[in-house]
């Protein structure tokens, strides 16, 4: 194991739900099981003497997470100034851009292609192929899933038993 030191955080939520919270045992939601669980690391850590920070928020909304986000965001940029690293330019985020713009380039071609078949069903395999990706089928058949899994998209998965052999098309 590891001598290497870190800072853990650990978040309390204290409103657990907008909603009424799930009992787990009589008297005893799930929202009171997280907070034991949040007092019982807390306890732990300190016997330890583990490094950790602690933070409350009061409840789960966009606007605490945003904050959080920028929190850690900013704790990551501080600690590696520090060390005198460029924590937001490397190699692997740039080349992983890359690959983001390229496969949103195939949904396009995905949905341009199947937008002009006419309903036509087709699996992974054929639509790479038609679009000239064959070696991208893995990617192909994510983007028809996404597409297919939201309602305000118009694509349309006829579901067999195996996954690679689910059919796509347009409404």
């Amino acid at each position: 194991m590891s001598n290497e030191q870190f800072l853990l955080p650990i978040i309390e939520v204290m409103n657990d739900t907008p909603y009424s919270s799930i009992m787990v045992e009589s008297e005893a939601t799930s929202g009171d099981f997280l907070h034991s669980f949040y007092l019982g690391s807390r306890q732990a850590l300190a016997d330890r003497r583990g490094e950790s920070i602690f933070i409350t928020i009061r409840e789960v909304s966009p606007l605490t997470v945003g904050m959080l986000i920028a929190l850690f965001y900013s704790v990551v940029g501080l600690n590696a100034s520090l060390i005198s690293i460029s924590a937001y330019r490397q190699p692997r985020v740039e080349a992983r851009k890359k690959i983001a713009s390229n496969v949103i380039l195939v949904q396009r071609q995905v949905s341009e292609f199947l937008s002009k078949r006419d309903q036509q069903p087709f699996i992974a395999t054929e639509i790479a192929s038609e679009i000239e990706t064959a070696g991208a089928v893995e990617e192909v058949f994510k983007t028809c899933e996404l597409l297919s899994w939201n309602p305000n998209r118009t694509l349309k998965k006829l579901s067999p038993e195996l996954p690679f052999a689910a059919q796509y098309s347009f409404n």
